[in-house]
């Protein structure tokens, strides 16, 4: 096995050891493709065209390119609801993409490749932590955001990824 992407695989694990906000569900066995499942308030569009906020769990798919880190794992949204700037909505028909939930997480330095980086600033771009409103993959989502920034509207989870540590719980170490 790659020591490189066993390294990646650890790396992971510590991480979201941290986090009560997502949790790892599937790893391949050439640890190319990984699944996380994040716990987060989001937002989400139904046929009916309505937004909602939905506390749920929200699937990601990472694939990674086997020359990751060079070139960034390509993420996917495994629920075809989410409502968001940076998650292409696969019932859009007028975009020259595919119709699956790819999500946009935009430039990495490469120092900050790590498939770890990306789970991280997954879970707040699901939670409307991270937006950027001047592009995305879903234009009435970057609309809606617009619209609602100045309403004290976001983000729809305010919980951190990663729980701070209590002083009490630093001395017990």
């Amino acid at each position: 096995m790659n020591a490189r992407l066993r390294l990646e695989l650890e790396t992971l694990e510590a991480m979201l050891a941290r986090s009560a906000r997502a949790q790892l569900r599937l790893v391949s066995p050439d640890l190319l493709y990984y699944e996380v499942v994040f716990d987060v308030r989001t937002l989400v569009r139904g046929d009916d065209r309505v937004v909602r906020d939905d506390e749920r769990l929200v699937p990601v798919a990472y694939d990674l390119a086997p020359s990751h880190p060079v070139v960034p794992p390509m993420a996917v949204a495994l629920q075809w609801d989410i409502f968001n700037p940076h998650v292409r909505d696969p019932r859009q028909k007028d975009l020259p993409l595919p119709p699956v939930p790819v999500i946009c997480l935009g430039g990495f330095p490469p120092a900050t490749r790590r498939l770890a980086d990306w789970v991280t600033a997954t879970y707040y771009l699901l939670a409307y932590a991270k937006i950027a409103t001047h592009h995305g993959l879903n234009p009435d989502a970057v609309e809606y955001a617009r619209r609602e920034m100045g309403n004290n509207r976001f983000p729809t989870d305010r919980r951190p990824f990663i729980e701070p540590v209590r002083p009490a719980e630093r001395s017990a170490e």
